[in-house]
């Protein structure tokens, strides 16, 4: 039996994520940002996972989709800046309405 979620919800997030630029919608940057945050954010992963089986007909698990590239052949560029935008924006809003 393998595991279902590997959660280390305590990952940092790396100097480049954190300057996310989400204005960018350069196909190239976006998917090197969600190649970065798919393996390493499981909440991301699970995330991303949930949107694909609600709006494609498959479903994302360790054998059909081991990299993220597996999963980009499908999402068109706009859903992954939205994807991108779930977890990297949400931090940013945080801090700006804690005003930090």
């Amino acid at each position: 039996m393998g595991e279902l979620i590997k959660a280390e919800f305590g990952t940092k997030v790396t100097p480049k994520l954190r300057r996310y630029d989400p204005t960018n919608t350069r196909r190239d940057y976006q998917a090197e940002i969600f190649c970065e945050l798919y393996p390493n954010f499981p909440q991301y992963k699970q995330h991303v996972a949930a949107f694909v089986e609600r709006n494609y007909c498959t479903m994302i698990n360790d054998e059909d989709h081991p990299t993220p590239q597996d999963v980009l052949q499908f999402l068109k560029p706009e859903e992954v800046i939205r994807l991108n935008q779930w977890i990297l924006s949400r931090n940013s809003n945080l801090h700006q309405s804690l005003g930090k």
